[in-house]
């Protein structure tokens, strides 16, 4: 179980690093997509990399929230859901609202930011929980 977190953090550090020099969702696109991949084959897994997600929400020095973002698009997982969800109540900045509004707006049906990633903007992955 540790290695599984290890290699999951290990990842989203790649994703942080490359984000701090980067310019647009378009160039860590591959590094995120390395993580999804991850995780769909580690999939046993489950609870442990959810709280990797769920870390990623509450501590931005873990990786940067598109992680969250790109991923529960397609996992649609219900527990980082309610973390992002609650985190978004109980919060008072409005930037950390706004932030946490990102993430849930992967659960509906229509999500506006689908265009910011090739991944979803061209393909069906854009609405079918995995």
């Amino acid at each position: 179980m540790k290695n599984i977190i290890d290699a999951f953090n290990k990842l989203a550090f790649i994703v942080k690093n490359k984000w701090e020099i980067t310019y647009g969702t378009n160039e860590i696109e591959p590094e995120l997509l390395n993580i999804l991949d991850f995780v769909k084959k580690n999939i046993a897994y489950r609870m442990e990399i959810a709280n990797c997600f769920i870390d990623i929400i509450n501590d931005y020095t873990k990786g940067p929230l598109e992680i969250v973002v790109f991923c529960m698009r397609e996992l649609q997982w219900q527990e980082v859901k309610e973390a992002a969800g609650s985190r978004q109540i109980s919060h008072k900045d409005p930037r950390v609202k706004f932030a946490m509004q990102k993430i849930l707006d992967v659960y509906e049906r229509e999500w506006n930011d689908a265009d910011l990633y090739h991944y979803y903007s061209n393909s069906t992955n854009n609405s079918e929980p995995y």
